[in-house]
C-alpha cells in the first residue's frame, strides 16, 4: 500500500489517498483507489469529499460491498460529499 497525506491552501484542508493492489489469490488482483479531503469550515464544521475506485481483472469481482458484488473485469466509482458538524 501506498499512501500521502498532502496539506494544501490557507484552510489547512489536506488531501489523504493511497492506493492498494490485492492479489486474492494466484489469478485474481483488484486495485482500490481511495482518495478524501476535508477542509475545515469552522472550528466545529468541516466540508468533506471522498471518491474511490476499484479495478478487477478478469478473475476477480471484489466491489465496494465486499467480494461478489463487483463485476469481472471492470471498474467501479464511487463519490460521497458533505458536511460534519460537532456539538
Amino acid at each position: 500500500m501506498i499512501g500521502a497525506t498532502v496539506p494544501f491552501g490557507a484552510v489547512k484542508s489536506a488531501l489523504n489517498t493511497s492506493a492498494t493492489t490485492i492479489a486474492i489469490s494466484i489469478m485474481q488482483t483488484t486495485t482500490l483507489l481511495p482518495c478524501h479531503t476535508a477542509i475545515p469550515l469552522s472550528k466545529r464544521t468541516t466540508l468533506y469529499a471522498t471518491y474511490a475506485r476499484v479495478s478487477n481483472d478478469a478473475n476477480s469481482n471484489l466491489g465496494f460491498g465486499g467480494p461478489g458484488n463487483g463485476t469481472f473485469d471492470e471498474t467501479a466509482s464511487g463519490v460521497a460529499v458533505g458536511v460534519q458538524h460537532n456539538f
